[in-house]
Formats: structure tokens, C-alpha cells, sequence
């Protein structure tokens, strides 16, 4: 049995031929035509990323974002372990009565285990505060260079700890060249590539259209691509977003 993805056929429906090959130990190989496969895809969804910088945004701005192709958002609730976005809960309660799936974020400063372990502590308790379910999606912000100096056992522990305060769903957003098959430090392995929400702008801070991301799709075993952050869906820039997992929006 073979599991096919259809971000591997850039989301194209249709009837494909099947071929299967073995190679024999005698170095020869046999090619089978297996026949035909209605393979039906359904095409990727999108989503944005907010913060206080975005202020009050409304119902009906959310209603627009829906109609413009986006299902999910990512709020910010906090940063290191004293900072709490203003905004948080109207973006949040808005974002709910608009029909739009809603997950947080985090932006990390912790550079030891014990201040990973505050720092989830500090993400959770505002997610309490907020009403929000254990089901959660709970981003993991890296973007702070300090970190890097032993990012892998730090980001364990915070993890460790997410999974104690009962939230498990859990995924890491960084810079693609903060991960080990770019250079970085970040072990991927260790925590799944499938965990990763990963930031690369091909463009530039020219926008890259839904379109244009889906028939690129960079990182597409990850959970996510950030790419681009002049979205220009509402009256200021935001950052849009490729949903591979279905995580953030379904």
C-alpha cells in the first residue's frame, strides 16, 4: 500500500496511470501498468498570523479574510514571561464568531530549561484566561538569536512542559535557516519536521498570491509555510500563510 499526498502532484484532480517497478536481484527490472486512479484533491488552505502591531481587527474584517480564501489565524498571546497582547482576546473572540479557526502563538526568549519551562507556564495561563481549549494549536515562536546556543534541549523542555500543563498540540514556527537541513541549529528529527511552521519569503516583501504559493509549495512536509508578510487581504500588511497540515484551519 502507498500512501500518495496530493501536494506532490501540485493538487491536481484527475485520472493519473499507475506504474509499479522491481528491481530483481538478478539486476534486471519489470515495469507493471497498474491502471488508472481518480485521485481527488482538494487544494491546500491558508491562513494569517496577528499580533498587537495588527490592532482591532473586526467581525466583519475576519468575514473578509474568509471571503478572501483565509480559514485560520494565529494570535499572539504572549512574550518571554511578562508581556501579554492587549488585543488578544477581542482578535480571538472575533475571529471565533467569524468562523475562522483560531491558534496562538508565543515569542520566545528562554535560554535555559527552567526559563522554557516559566515561559509555557506564562503562555498557558493566558490561554486559560482566554477560554481556550487543551486541543489547542500552540505555536512555539523562535526568532531570538540568543536561543540558539542550545535551542534543541530547551525547546524539549518546553515541550515537556506544554505536554504536563495538558496542551500537546504543539508546533514550532522559525526562519528556514534556523533548521538543520538549512544550516541551522534546529534539529528537526528530533522534534518532526511535520512540527515545523516555517518562514521563507521567495519574494521578497513583494507578495507572493495563494496561487503562486500553492504551485511553489517549499516545505511541503512540513506543517506550514509563512510565505510572505505584505499580505495586503485587510488596510495594513499581514503575513499569510500555506496550511499543509490542516492543522491551523480544519
Amino acid at each position: 500500500t502507498v500512501e500518495v499526498s496530493p501536494r506532490h502532484h501540485q493538487y491536481k484532480s484527475g485520472d493519473y496511470t499507475i506504474h509499479a517497478y522491481v528491481d530483481y536481484e538478478d539486476n534486471t527490472v519489470e515495469g507493471f501498468n497498474l491502471g488508472k486512479y481518480n485521485l481527488k484533491a482538494e487544494a491546500p488552505s491558508y491562513f494569517v498570523d496577528i499580533s498587537s502591531h495588527n490592532g482591532n481587527i473586526s467581525v466583519d474584517d475576519f468575514l473578509s479574510l474568509k471571503r478572501q480564501g483565509i480559514q485560520g489565524v494565529v494570535v499572539k498571546l504572549t512574550e518571554g514571561n511578562s508581556y501579554q497582547n492587549p488585543y488578544a482576546r477581542q482578535q480571538v473572540i472575533n475571529a471565533q464568531a467569524a468562523g475562522i479557526k483560531v491558534s496562538v502563538y508565543h515569542y520566545s526568549h528562554f535560554v535555559s530549561d527552567e526559563e522554557a519551562r516559566t515561559e509555557a507556564q506564562y503562555f498557558v495561563n493566558m490561554a486559560k484566561t482566554l477560554n481556550l481549549p487543551t486541543t489547542t494549536l500552540m505555536v512555539n515562536d523562535m526568532e531570538e538569536s540568543k536561543m540558539l546556543g542550545n535551542v534543541n534541549t530547551t525547546v524539549q523542555a518546553w515541550e515537556n512542559e506544554m505536554k504536563r500543563l495538558g496542551y500537546s498540540n504543539l508546533v514550532h514556527y522559525t526562519m528556514a535557516n534556523w533548521l538543520d537541513f538549512r544550516g541551522g541549529k534546529v534539529d528537526t528529527s528530533k522534534f518532526g519536521l511535520d512540527n515545523f511552521w516555517i518562514a521563507h519569503y521567495p519574494k521578497g516583501y513583494t507578495y507572493m498570491t495563494q496561487e503562486e504559493a500553492r504551485t511553489t509549495s517549499y516545505y511541503e512536509h512540513s506543517a506550514a509555510w509563512q510565505y510572505t508578510s505584505v499580505s495586503p487581504k485587510l488596510s495594513h500588511s499581514l503575513d499569510e500563510n500555506i496550511d499543509y497540515s490542516g492543522r491551523f484551519t480544519l
